[in-house]
């Protein structure tokens, strides 16, 4: 659905350079060129020079080389590495003593583009400016000397004058001047500046061509593709680049930045800053990036002691700036933000990227009508920037204004056609929106695919209905006059309405004044739970004026779920206690980085878990109104610790003492489990060092045993437990870690061996229990699989995985009476697998047992509600309970799922009252059936069956 859209532009400020060179590659899709350039950089030749050392990242024997000669490029990597080390000041002398001792044009230019740049970082824009252009005055070839410019003259905002340098590479590409791989990387850059994208990515791959090896090329094209949502290909220049060059501190930073965007993996983020690091600890690109991590847990103010870093070496940084008045906004110090604003502003006037950044900070707590204002601003700065536009787009489609947002949309495709957000958004509105339906409901608006808009009616609106009946009472609060609900039928559209890109995660989003869900119709998870849990954050959001943080609003979702419905409940009580009673339970400050730093979704699951049990927690110790005066303290600007002084009387560390002794009463089965905290286990790379360091830790060769068999190396894991085992061979948790080991690994026997020994230790768990209960399974011992098994469900009466699998033993060993009551736990414990729930309705219906089978039913359709079954099912429940009303609720569903199948739902609820004996309901149906076009025929023989 999303593919290349055609546009007559490519960029802003471009179209007569780009006649001019008759550059012809496409940026989006598969890159032939670049991909076949890469393949070649697998294993580059060891140059044993001073440029090869350098190249190949080999930057000790660099300086020790360079240390040992006075000549212009030696020295210049000397100054290099003193800015690495944060040393300008003997950075610039080492580059005046590179210019001293040029001895060619080139080598002149190069020292002297070195110093401009110095310059530059110090402030004194004046000064490099007149050294660049004395430079380009002296050689119009200089191509480093003009990009240099044009990029100091677009941040001075003097973006015409910048156009003219850089349009100065028309007339030498045309006449054939740049040939080398290195002006073709100056050449890809200028065209970056002007917004020439095709054509910058047609300079990069020529340059790579030219020089396989020339990493400044191979990060910059990746980079041209990050910036354009093309993560595939920006991961594979960076990972190119890195082959080559394995401490390129751009490359690490890059790929940093590309986790980001696509993954949660904060600890993968941080180390790959830290080995950027280690090259150039005053690296401002790794510095700002770690910023951006810490402002993503809402830690300002380790965000901002990483850009007063940068700042104090680069004093005019304007990105620095940017991180500095993002945060004064985050912390509604609206002062603060407006005297950095001035400042940045001063420096640069047209820097819209100061507003559009700290927009989208601001759209990670929830200020969505804020960030809108906040492009409209950039905007004001330049009215053509791209970023701008397709953030002032989104975020109107995100509060109510979609025409408005499909104009913008527009402009931000002419802005930059290349950009795969605005591409996707725009197809989105222009040809899949037109086949939804969006109507006006009582105090909502709700919206739908036409294939689907009946059904989703009948389901979703009443749930929204009681939903808002219920937090209006609870919250003392009505949400704005706008609200939307809005129905995605495929998960690709969803994805795009949500976020412009086609890939996430979640079944629903709210965006304060829009929700949006997934549709019930893909039968694989809780819609209604969702939708409720969705339209609680509804009145978060809006009572908390956009400053909720996102614990407190998740936890509370989570929190409205639970006691709506205690089937909504989650049951990761044995993550939270190996968290809890393992000593790395978070201070409720730090509740947000169980979201930004889970690795996976069960982290996430854990995150919704312990975030909910706080809340519960509030409600039980300081009754619920204490949570609604909290959101009211967060939309009078104060933070989570004035909040919590405000309205509990206690600071966050009383909270934390408070939360962990209620939390160790809740979880007091598992104090004495052994239940090691194995998503706390580190990757290969850090527990090969940590053992390294310290080779006689026994537990350390454990856990790199785990994480061996979690990359998929076991051999290596084997290797590593053999060493744990060797070191101490009675310490019951490497048992408990070797038997994963040996279970992961097809030694099932042997990691039976391995638990059972734990036992012997007189240490028990249900992790412990569980492990050896699949062991015994797998080697089809199923008593002692049903002796382990049922000991884990004691030690953890909602252990689902225990449960599901004494259902497994049941049916070997043919005890139904076990099975029977197996399959009721894990229908009670998992809400979102509809064959269960079908199943239980089965069930319930076979033995007549009507309130049963009512529950397992709604149960169904709460996951698989288009399934015509399902609302069968709920109906002959009722009937058997006498509810003639509850069933023709089901059935008022029913005949709204799909036309189709509408001649056979009526026959079948014919069936249905003929069978309890409703023969006048049965013709009352009957009549129906004939007005909505049923053939008579086929009503009058379901009439007369037998």
């Amino acid at each position: 659905m999303f593919a290349k859209r055609s546009s007559t532009g490519s960029g802003r400020g471009h179209g007569q350079l780009a006649a001019a060179l008759v550059l012809v590659s496409m940026l989006l899709g598969a890159q032939q060129g670049s991909s076949q350039m890469l393949q070649g950089v697998d294993a580059p030749p060891q140059d044993s020079s001073l440029q090869g050392l350098w190249s190949r990242g080999a930057y000790d024997q660099a300086r020790q080389m360079a240390l040992r000669h006075d000549d212009t490029a030696s020295l210049l990597i000397r100054a290099q590495l003193a800015i690495y080390d944060g040393a300008h000041g003997q950075a610039q002398n080492f580059a005046t003593a590179a210019l001293a001792s040029a001895t060619s044009p080139a080598q002149q230019n190069e020292a002297e583009v070195f110093l401009a740049r110095l310059e530059r970082a110090r402030g004194e824009r004046d000064q490099a400016e007149q050294r660049l252009r004395r430079v380009l005055a002296q050689s119009s070839a200089a191509y480093g000397a003009r990009v240099e410019l044009g990029e100091l003259l677009i941040e001075r905002g003097r973006r015409r004058e910048a156009e003219v340098i850089l349009e100065g590479f028309q007339s030498s590409f045309n006449n054939a001047l740049i040939k080398t791989s290195s002006d073709l990387t100056h050449l890809g850059r200028a065209m970056v500046l002007l917004g020439g994208f095709s054509d910058a990515n047609y300079a990069f791959e020529r340059a790579i061509r030219l020089d396989p090896t020339n990493t400044e090329a191979i990060v910059a094209q990746g980079e041209l593709f990050l910036s354009k949502y093309n993560a595939t290909d920006a991961e594979e220049a960076f990972e190119a680049a890195l082959k080559i060059n394995a401490h390129h501190p751009d490359a690490l930073v890059a790929l940093a930045r590309l986790e980001m965007t696509t993954s949660n993996q904060f600890d993968k983020m941080h180390g790959y800053l830290d080995r950027a690091q280690r090259v150039a600890r005053h690296h401002p690109p790794a510095l700002l990036a770690r910023a951006e991590l810490a402002i993503y847990d809402g830690d300002c103010t380790s965000a901002l002691a990483s850009a007063n870093t940068v700042l104090s070496k680069y004093p005019g940084h304007l990105g620095a700036k940017t991180i500095v008045a993002a945060c004064h906004y985050l912390s509604d110090d609206l002062a603060a933000f407006e005297k950095t604003r001035a400042e940045v502003l001063a420096l640069r006037p047209d820097y819209a990227r100061l507003l559009t950044e700290t927009a989208r900070y601001g759209l990670l707590v929830h200020r969505y009508e804020e960030a809108v204002a906040l492009y409209r601003e950039a905007l004001l700065l330049d009215e053509g920037d791209a970023e701008a536009l397709l953030g002032l787009g989104i975020g109107l489609s995100r509060i109510g204004k979609e025409d408005e947002a499909l104009d913008v949309l527009r402009l931000a495709f002419a802005a930059d056609s290349y950009n795969v957000r605005a591409y996707n958004m725009l197809e989105f509105y222009e040809k899949v929106m037109p086949d939804f339906v969006f109507t006006e409901m009582e105090r909502y608006q709700l919206r739908a695919h036409k294939s689907q808009y009946e059904a989703i009616e009948a389901l979703v609106d009443p749930v929204v209905k009681a939903s808002m009946v219920l937090f209006d009472k609870k919250y003392g609060f009505k949400p704005d006059d706008y609200l939307a609900v809005e129905i995605y039928h495929e998960p690709t559209s969803f994805a795009v309405r949500s976020v412009g890109l086609p890939n996430i995660s979640p079944h629903g989003i709210c965006f304060g004044k829009v929700v949006l869900s997934r549709s019930p119709s893909e039968g694989n998870f809780n819609w209604r739970q969702v939708i409720w849990h969705e339209m609680a954050h509804v009145y978060h959001i809006q009572l908390a004026g956009s400053r909720v943080p996102r614990w407190f609003t998740e936890g509370l979702a989570e929190y409205e779920t639970n006691v709506k419905d205690e089937a909504w409940n989650r049951y990761y009580d044995r993550e939270i206690a190996a968290v809890l009673f393992g000593g790395t339970l978070a201070s409720v400050v730090d509740f947000n980085k169980g979201f930004t730093h889970a690795k996976s979704m069960q982290d996430v699951v854990v995150a919704y878990q312990l975030a909910s049990l706080a809340i519960h927690y509030i409600a039980e110790t300081h009754g619920f109104e204490a949570i609604v005066k909290i959101l009211r303290a967060y939309r009078d600007r104060l933070d989570t610790t004035a909040a919590f002084e405000q309205v509990l009387g206690q600071t966050p560390q009383a909270f934390d003492q408070g939360f962990r002794v209620w939390l160790e009463r809740r979880m007091m089965g598992f104090r004495r489990q052994l239940n090691p905290d194995m998503a706390q286990i580190g990757d290969v790379a850090s527990l090969q060092e940590q053992v390294r360091l310290a080779p006689d830790d026994a537990l350390g060769w454990a856990h790199l045993a785990v994480a061996h068999v979690r990359a998929g190396e076991k051999p290596a894991a084997l290797k590593a437990l053999e060493t744990a085992v060797q070191k101490d061979k009675d310490d019951p948790t490497i048992r408990f870690l070797g038997a994963h080991v040996l279970l992961w690994t097809d030694r099932v026997r042997d990691a039976y061996t391995y638990g059972v020994a734990v036992l012997d230790a007189k240490r028990d768990g249900y992790d412990l229990r569980l492990l050896l209960g699949r062991a015994a399974i797998m080697a089809e011992d199923n008593m002692s699989a049903q002796v382990h098994l049922g000991a884990a469900t004691e030690l953890f009466p909602n252990g689902y995985e225990a449960w599901q699998l004494l259902v497994r033993v049941a049916q070997l060993q043919k005890d139904t009476a076990l099975g029977e009551r197996a399959a009721r736990r894990v229908f009670e414990l998992d809400q979102n697998d509809p064959v269960i729930a079908r199943q239980a309705t089965a069930t319930a219906l076979a033995a007549k047992d009507w309130p049963e089978a009512a529950l397992a039913a709604r149960r169904w359709i709460d996951i698989r509600p288009f399934d015509p079954q399902s609302h069968l099912a709920l109906s002959q429940a009722k009937l058997g309970l006498g509810d003639l009303g509850g069933a023709e609720a089901a059935w008022a569903v029913l005949l709204r799922l799909d036309g189709r199948q509408r001649p056979d739902a009526y026959l079948k609820i014919i069936a249905q009252l003929r069978e309890v004996g409703r023969d006048d309901d049965a013709r009352r149906y009957a009549d129906k059936g004939r007005e909505a076009g049923v053939s008579g025929s086929r009503l009058d023989r379901a009439l007369k069956a037998p």
